[in-house]
C-alpha cells in the first residue's frame, strides 16, 4: 500500500498524543502565550510528517485518498459499516468498547470497561484539572465519529491507550479502598490475575491461529462444538457438510442439511456467504455471530466483509440464509482489499 494511502489510518491518533504530550510539558517550561501555542502546533506537525511522510511525498495521492474517506464516512455510507449518525453511531461505539474491545470474553470486557469508569471517577475526584486535559482527546474523538455514518472499530484504537491507563488507576483505587477487607482483596487481585492471564492466553491462541493457519481444521472444530451442543439444533449448508463429513463421518441427529424444518442455527463458509458483500450481514452487532472457526485476525462481529482463509460460521438461522448465494452486484467492496471497505 502507498505511504500516501497509509496517511488516511489512525495509527497516527495512537502514537502521536503520547510524544505531545510530554514535549508540551517541556516546552511550556520554556514558553508561554502565543509562542506556546505556535511551537506546540509545529512540533505537531512535524511528528505528523515523521508518522506519516506520505502527506508531503505523495500529497496528491493522500489528497484524493483522504478525500474519498470524507465523502464515504460523511455522506455516502459503506454497506454493512453504514450506522445511523449521531445516537445511534454513538451506542455502536458504546456497545463497541463495553462488549467487545478489551477482550474476546464479553463479561471481562465489561469488568475492564467499569475499571476504567472506576479510574475515570477516582481521577476526576482527586485531581479535576488534569482530568479535563486528559479527557480532550477522546472525547474530541467520540464526537467526531459519532457525526459520521460509517462505523470501523479500527477509528476507536485511539482510545486504547486512555482506557488502559484509567482501568489500571481503577483497579488501584479499588484496591486501596478494600484495605480493611482483606478476603476481599485477595479475591479481587485474584479477578484481575485471572483476567490478565485470559486475555494473554486468548491473544497467544489466536496469534497461534494466524502464524499456523494451514493447521486448523474448521471441520474439527466445529465437530467438537456440536458434540458439546446436542440439544440445539444445527443445519449445514453442503461446504460446511462435507467439511464435518471430512474430520469427523459420525451421524448426528442435532446436524441436518439445509431444509424448511425448524433449526436454531445455520453453519456455513464465507465463500457461500457472498451476500454478505451487500450489507445483509451488518457489522458494528458485538454479538451478531455465534461461533465461527478458522484465524482469529479480527472479530468478524466487527468485519465481516474480511477475506482471506475459510471459516466456518455458526449463526442464527434466519440471518444465514439471507447472505447464501454470490454478491447481487459485480466485485464487492475491497476486492482489492484485505478487509473489504479500505
Amino acid at each position: 500500500m502507498k505511504i500516501g494511502q497509509n496517511a488516511q489510518k489512525p495509527g497516527g491518533d495512537v502514537t502521536l498524543p503520547r510524544p505531545m504530550a510530554a514535549v508540551a510539558g517541556l516546552i511550556r517550561d520554556c514558553l508561554s502565550g502565543q509562542k506556546y501555542l505556535w511551537t506546540l502546533l509545529g512540533v505537531f506537525a512535524s511528528l505528523l510528517l515523521l508518522s506519516t511522510p506520505g502527506i508531503a511525498l505523495q500529497f496528491k495521492a493522500f489528497f484524493r485518498d483522504a478525500l474519498f474517506q470524507i465523502q464515504t464516512y460523511g455522506h455516502w455510507g459503506n454497506d454493512a459499516y453504514t450506522v445511523g449518525r449521531g445516537p445511534d453511531h454513538l451506542s455502536r461505539m458504546a456497545q463497541y468498547l463495553v462488549f467487545a474491545a478489551f477482550s474476546k470474553f464479553p463479561a471481562l470486557s465489561v469488568a475492564i470497561f467499569l475499571l476504567a469508569v472506576a479510574g475515570g471517577r477516582d481521577l476526576w475526584m482527586t485531581h479535576r484539572a488534569f482530568a479535563r486535559n486528559f479527557m480532550v482527546y477522546p472525547g474530541i474523538l467520540l464526537a467526531f465519529f459519532s457525526f459520521q455514518i460509517v462505523m470501523v472499530a479500527r477509528n476507536l484504537l485511539g482510545l486504547f491507550p486512555f482506557m488502559a491507563l484509567l482501568a489500571g488507576r481503577g483497579a488501584v483505587s479499588l484496591f486501596q479502598r478494600a484495605r480493611r477487607w482483606p478476603l476481599a482483596r485477595a479475591v479481587f487481585l485474584g479477578g484481575i490475575i485471572s483476567g490478565l492471564l485470559s486475555n494473554a492466553c486468548w491473544m497467544a491462541y489466536a496469534a497461534w491461529t494466524i502464524r499456523n493457519r494451514e493447521s486448523i481444521q474448521p471441520g474439527k472444530l466445529l465437530s467438537l462444538y456440536l458434540d458439546a451442543h446436542p440439544r440445539t439444533r444445527f443445519q449445514l449448508s453442503s461446504t460446511a457438510a462435507q467439511s464435518l463429513l471430512t474430520a469427523d463421518a459420525r451421524s448426528r441427529m442435532n446436524a441436518q442439511p439445509i431444509s424448511a424444518a425448524p433449526a436454531d442455527y445455520l453453519v456455513f463458509s464465507t465463500g457461500e456467504a457472498g451476500k454478505r458483500f451487500d450489507g445483509l450481514w451488518p457489522a458494528n452487532r458485538w454479538n451478531y455471530l455465534e461461533k465461527y472457526f478458522g484465524p482469529y485476525e479480527v472479530n468478524w462481529n466487527y468485519y465481516p466483509t474480511w477475506l482471506g482463509d475459510f471459516r466456518l460460521v455458526i449463526m442464527k438461522k434466519e440471518r444465514g440464509l439471507k447472505l447464501m448465494g454470490p454478491p447481487s452486484r459485480d466485485g464487492h467492496p475491497g476486492q482489492n482489499s484485505k478487509d473489504g471497505h479500505d
